[in-house]
Protein backbone atom coordinates (compact mmCIF):
# COMPACT_ATOMS: atom_id res chain seq x y z
CA UNK A 1 0.00 0.00 0.00
CA UNK A 2 1.49 3.31 -1.03
CA UNK A 3 1.72 6.26 1.10
CA UNK A 4 -1.07 8.34 -0.03
CA UNK A 5 -3.37 5.21 -0.16
CA UNK A 6 -2.54 4.87 3.78
CA UNK A 7 -3.62 8.44 3.60
CA UNK A 8 -6.57 7.87 1.96
CA UNK A 9 -7.47 5.06 4.41
CA UNK A 10 -6.66 6.48 7.60
CA UNK A 11 -8.47 9.77 6.65
CA UNK A 12 -11.91 7.77 5.47
CA UNK A 13 -11.63 6.48 8.81
CA UNK A 14 -11.16 9.14 10.62
CA UNK A 15 -13.90 10.93 9.39
CA UNK A 16 -16.27 8.42 9.74
CA UNK A 17 -15.27 8.02 13.78
CA UNK A 18 -15.72 12.11 13.86
CA UNK A 19 -19.16 12.56 12.13
CA UNK A 20 -21.29 9.39 13.63
CA UNK A 21 -20.24 10.24 17.12
CA UNK A 22 -21.09 14.24 15.88
CA UNK A 23 -24.87 12.69 14.72
CA UNK A 24 -25.22 10.66 18.14
CA UNK A 25 -24.75 13.92 20.08
CA UNK A 26 -26.46 16.15 18.30
CA UNK A 27 -29.45 14.64 17.97
CA UNK A 28 -29.83 11.88 20.95
CA UNK A 29 -28.12 14.30 23.31
CA UNK A 30 -29.73 17.34 22.20
CA UNK A 31 -32.64 17.06 24.31
CA UNK A 32 -31.56 15.74 27.51
CA UNK A 33 -28.53 18.57 27.76
CA UNK A 34 -28.51 21.78 27.15
CA UNK A 35 -27.33 23.71 23.95
CA UNK A 36 -23.98 24.73 25.57
CA UNK A 37 -23.10 21.14 26.87
CA UNK A 38 -24.02 19.64 23.71
CA UNK A 39 -22.02 22.16 21.57
CA UNK A 40 -18.95 21.93 24.15
CA UNK A 41 -18.76 18.14 23.67
CA UNK A 42 -19.39 18.47 20.11
CA UNK A 43 -16.11 20.76 19.69
CA UNK A 44 -13.82 18.64 21.95
CA UNK A 45 -14.77 15.90 19.72
CA UNK A 46 -13.91 17.67 16.19
CA UNK A 47 -10.95 19.12 18.12
CA UNK A 48 -9.49 16.09 19.05
CA UNK A 49 -9.76 14.14 15.97
CA UNK A 50 -8.19 16.83 14.04
CA UNK A 51 -5.59 16.67 16.08
CA UNK A 52 -5.09 13.42 15.52
CA UNK A 53 -5.48 13.83 12.34
CA UNK A 54 -2.95 16.09 11.52
CA UNK A 55 -0.45 14.53 13.95
CA UNK A 56 -0.68 11.50 11.52
CA UNK A 57 -0.36 13.34 8.19
CA UNK A 58 2.73 15.49 9.62
CA UNK A 59 4.36 12.09 10.44
CA UNK A 60 3.71 11.22 6.88
CA UNK A 61 5.24 13.82 5.46
CA UNK A 62 2.20 15.86 4.26
CA UNK A 63 3.26 19.83 5.33
CA UNK A 64 0.45 22.18 6.82
CA UNK A 65 -0.48 24.23 3.69
CA UNK A 66 -0.63 21.89 1.14
CA UNK A 67 -4.02 21.28 0.24
CA UNK A 68 -3.42 17.73 -1.95
CA UNK A 69 -1.82 14.99 -0.92
CA UNK A 70 1.72 15.00 -2.64
CA UNK A 71 1.47 12.68 -5.34
CA UNK A 72 4.33 10.91 -5.64
CA UNK A 73 3.49 10.94 -9.21
CA UNK A 74 1.78 12.61 -12.10
CA UNK A 75 -1.11 9.53 -12.29
CA UNK A 76 -1.99 9.84 -8.57
CA UNK A 77 -2.83 13.62 -9.26
CA UNK A 78 -4.66 13.21 -12.12
CA UNK A 79 -6.54 10.37 -9.69
CA UNK A 80 -7.03 12.96 -7.24
CA UNK A 81 -8.37 15.28 -9.53
CA UNK A 82 -11.35 13.28 -11.11
CA UNK A 83 -11.99 11.75 -7.79
CA UNK A 84 -12.40 15.69 -6.37
CA UNK A 85 -14.26 16.07 -9.34
CA UNK A 86 -16.64 13.54 -8.81
CA UNK A 87 -16.73 14.43 -5.12
CA UNK A 88 -17.59 17.98 -5.34
CA UNK A 89 -20.18 17.62 -7.79
CA UNK A 90 -21.83 15.09 -5.52
CA UNK A 91 -21.80 17.77 -2.61
CA UNK A 92 -22.90 20.40 -4.78
CA UNK A 93 -26.48 18.37 -6.15
CA UNK A 94 -27.17 17.04 -2.60
CA UNK A 95 -26.96 20.26 -0.61
CA UNK A 96 -28.94 22.07 -3.66
CA UNK A 97 -31.48 19.25 -3.17
CA UNK A 98 -31.30 19.58 0.73
CA UNK A 99 -32.30 23.41 0.31
CA UNK A 100 -34.52 22.59 -2.01
CA UNK A 101 -36.39 20.44 0.85
CA UNK A 102 -35.96 23.29 3.17
CA UNK A 103 -38.98 24.53 1.51
CA UNK A 104 -41.17 21.92 2.49
CA UNK A 105 -40.41 21.32 5.99
CA UNK A 106 -43.08 23.59 7.28
CA UNK A 107 -46.21 21.33 5.49
CA UNK A 108 -45.23 18.46 7.99
CA UNK A 109 -43.83 19.63 10.91
CA UNK A 110 -43.55 23.33 12.84
CA UNK A 111 -41.05 22.11 15.24
CA UNK A 112 -37.44 23.88 15.46
CA UNK A 113 -36.30 20.75 17.20
CA UNK A 114 -37.46 18.40 14.20
CA UNK A 115 -36.09 21.23 11.27
CA UNK A 116 -32.54 20.99 13.08
CA UNK A 117 -32.72 17.44 13.38
CA UNK A 118 -33.50 16.94 9.71
CA UNK A 119 -30.89 19.51 8.31
CA UNK A 120 -28.25 17.84 10.49
CA UNK A 121 -28.96 13.78 9.43
CA UNK A 122 -29.10 15.65 5.92
CA UNK A 123 -26.11 17.17 6.34
CA UNK A 124 -24.58 13.72 7.75
CA UNK A 125 -25.74 11.16 5.09
CA UNK A 126 -24.24 13.61 2.28
CA UNK A 127 -20.67 13.99 4.27
CA UNK A 128 -20.68 9.97 5.03
CA UNK A 129 -21.67 9.19 1.03
CA UNK A 130 -19.41 12.15 -0.12
CA UNK A 131 -16.41 10.01 1.85
CA UNK A 132 -17.74 7.00 1.09
CA UNK A 133 -17.71 8.12 -2.66
CA UNK A 134 -14.35 9.59 -2.29
CA UNK A 135 -13.02 6.10 -0.66
CA UNK A 136 -14.32 3.81 -3.17
CA UNK A 137 -13.21 6.50 -6.36
CA UNK A 138 -9.88 6.19 -4.87
CA UNK A 139 -9.27 2.64 -4.96
CA UNK A 140 -11.43 2.00 -7.98
CA UNK A 141 -8.85 4.31 -10.34
CA UNK A 142 -5.40 2.88 -7.93
CA UNK A 143 -5.95 -0.83 -6.97
CA UNK A 144 -2.61 -1.46 -5.94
Amino acid sequence: MSRTQRLVHFDFWMNNFLILPLLIISLALSNLLPGLATFAIAFLITTVGGAIQRHHHQSMGVKYNQFFYPGDDEREQKIVYAILRSVTSWFIASCFILFLSLLFIPLFTLSAKTTIAFIGTGLTVIFLTANAIYYFLWFKYDPQ
